[in-house]
């Protein structure tokens, strides 16, 4: 897989199996994946977010949505795509999802089954939270954080719809049997 990393500049590494099966194991244990379950997938699988995407919905037998190259492109068609999938859970950037929010809002808004926002790969802006929460639908939001170089993520923290005085969202804590 090709990360940036800390460096700025694309490099590939190498996740190891056990590394990513642990971490699998703990999101599964959790936030209780079942095969009801609607993963969407939008990311390059050189990308980490797409480990996440992928795996967890096929190792508990969920669905796997995936997004056209031309879809993943299209902020409205995107949105569009999420709601007649009715996905239940996204793994994005802060900046890719600000996108969707901003370009196709009435699409998120009708995504009546989303359970989990997973938000990775830069700092979630506290109004992006807010602007999520604010679409009204049933999902969470949790703000995750790893090297690429480790796993897909090690730290991981729920986020409440923020507060007037918020000014960042934490990293969050380290996640069980990940290293």
């Amino acid at each position: 897989m090709y990360s940036k990393g800390s460096t700025g500049t694309p490099k590939g590494v190498v996740l190891s199996q056990s590394n990513t099966q642990q971490m699998l194991s703990t999101l599964h244990h959790d936030y209780k994946f079942t095969a009801k379950d609607r993963f969407l997938h939008h990311s390059s699988i050189c990308f980490d977010l797409s480990i996440v995407q992928i795996f967890s919905a096929l190792t508990c037998g969920a669905r796997v949505c995936v997004a056209t190259a031309a879809t993943r492109k299209d902020p409205v068609a995107l949105s569009k795509y999420m709601e007649s999938s009715q996905v239940t859970v996204t793994y994005f950037t802060p900046t890719q999802f600000a996108l969707l929010i901003e370009n196709a809002k009435p699409s998120l808004q009708n995504i009546r089954k989303y359970r989990i926002a997973y938000f990775a790969g830069e700092r979630l802006p506290v109004r992006v939270a807010r602007a999520f929460y604010d679409l009204g639908t049933p999902a969470v939001v949790l703000n995750t954080w790893s090297p690429s170089e480790l796993v897909a993520q090690t730290t991981i923290q729920q986020v409440e719809y923020p507060s007037e005085d918020e000014v960042s969202i934490p990293i969050g804590f380290p996640m069980a049997n990940t290293h």
